[in-house]
């Protein structure tokens, strides 16, 4: 299924009847009155409208909109889109005077903060597919990193092929294997974690080597990214990165929408553990459950988020 599909879909899926009934009143009175469709009447305010309120609705237009499915596979695609080509079929869909300065202007806007985030994914999915390997000294020195920052005051006694990174939540004696299915990215989110969110990142290592209630941490992260990549495909990460498309176009502002969603990992994380520590589980038997139930919530605030109807 492709990523606009699944937009399609999930917009679909927050319009109710109740909703639908009501569009079609809107849309209907704005045309019979003011002789403008949902397009015209969206991207006819002014410039120093409210930005934010604007994208997202343009987003949900587009997904629910039948004549603008193929623009919708392009917008919504992880990769970047031709800006030109895309406005000008916009405006052809859309019915839109293409000679109205402001309306354009509108226009363009939306699709360059859709083009950022496209850009930003890009950049994840380059990370998410370079396997890590122990061979590269950079990769190497990311996984020492990881140890320092959540055990600076402890040297392994066992060197690089050893037990003791299960004290730090890794499956096995050789993390290498941990990171085969979300790649370098995972590796990156664990480093942005336990280095700028230390408090929580501690708090977390500590809970997770409970007696009992244990859980392993490295291991949580990478399904913690695996997680994020799901909300990726889903679309459902683009309001967190909408605004900083506001100043420019380098590649300072694709660190700070990596950022962001880093940003969004230790927040996961950090819900999880908390979840964690109240339910107080038996064991890790109940990792699988209580990680979807925390999945679950987070899908549907995002979802709330992502449409505006």
């Amino acid at each position: 299924m492709s990523t606009g599909l699944r937009v399609r879909h999930a917009a679909a899926a927050r319009e109710t009847v109740v909703v639908r009934v009501w569009r079609w009143i809107k849309i209907t009175v704005w045309r019979v009155f003011y002789g403008q469709n949902e397009w015209q009447r969206l991207f006819q305010s002014p410039a120093e409208a409210d930005e934010d309120e604007r994208i997202v609705r343009f987003r949900t237009e587009l997904a629910l909109s039948d004549t603008m499915a193929q623009t919708c596979d392009v917008v919504f695609a992880t990769k970047p889109f031709p800006m030109d080509e895309t406005l000008r079929d916009v405006a052809t869909r859309a019915q839109l005077d293409e000679k109205d300065v402001t309306l354009m202007a509108n226009v363009r806007s939306c699709l360059r903060r859709c083009n950022y985030v496209n850009k930003v994914y890009a950049r994840v999915c380059a990370e998410k597919n370079e396997g890590y390997t122990s061979s590269n000294e950079v990769h190497e020195a990311m996984l020492e990193q990881l140890w320092r920052n959540l055990k600076p005051n402890v040297r392994r006694k066992g060197g690089r092929i050893t037990k003791e990174w299960g004290e730090i939540g890794f499956q096995g004696t050789d993390p290498m294997s941990d990171f085969r299915g979300m790649g370098i990215f995972s590796l990156v989110q664990l480093n942005y974690f336990t280095k700028n969110y230390k408090v929580e990142a501690q708090r977390a290592l500590e809970e997770s080597n409970h007696p009992t209630r244990w859980y392993p941490f490295a291991v949580t992260g990478i399904n913690v990214t695996a997680f994020l990549i799901e909300l990726i495909d889903e679309r459902l990460l683009d309001v967190k990165l909408y605004r900083l498309a506001a100043n420019g176009k380098d590649d300072e502002d694709l660190n700070a929408g990596l950022m962001q969603l880093h940003d969004v990992y230790a927040t996961i994380f950090t819900r999880f553990n908390k979840l964690w520590v109240d339910t107080n589980p038996r064991d890790v038997m109940a990792f699988p459950c209580l990680f979807q139930s925390l999945k679950d919530v987070i899908r549907a605030e995002l979802m709330l988020a992502s449409f505006r109807f």
